[in-house]
């Protein structure tokens, strides 16, 4: 899979684009082909290193996480999806619970995961 990522540096010097492994063992996903994407705001805060954005960034980091595709693979624990199924991905997931999320400012919430 073709990607942008960043990784130790936070820095837009640290940005770098190139094939990655694709997660294969994944039970509960499904696979969307997606023909573009874009970086957002929330891309720009982490690579600046904005308070509240904390990753460990001794792993890659994908970038440029907002599209809507159509679904190309279900996995067989997914119900509710089917292939040419057309979908909006916001992968972003808060713990509806920090100061952030808490003040509806959730693209800084200081848990991300943890729900």
């Amino acid at each position: 899979m073709q990607s942008v990522c960043i990784k130790n540096n936070r820095s837009r010097d640290s940005l770098t684009y190139g094939e990655l492994q694709e997660n294969t063992d994944k039970s509960t996903e499904v696979k969307v082909k997606i023909s573009s994407c874009f970086l957002n705001r929330l891309d720009i805060f982490t690579i600046m290193g904005v308070k509240g954005i904390e990753l460990d960034l001794t792993k890659l980091h994908i970038l440029a996480e907002d599209f809507a595709e159509k679904v190309v693979e279900v996995e067989q624990k997914i119900t509710d999806k089917k292939i040419r199924d057309r979908v909006l991905v916001n992968p972003g997931l808060i713990c509806s619970k920090c100061e952030n999320c808490l003040k509806d400012m959730t693209e800084l919430c200081s848990n991300p995961g943890s729900n």
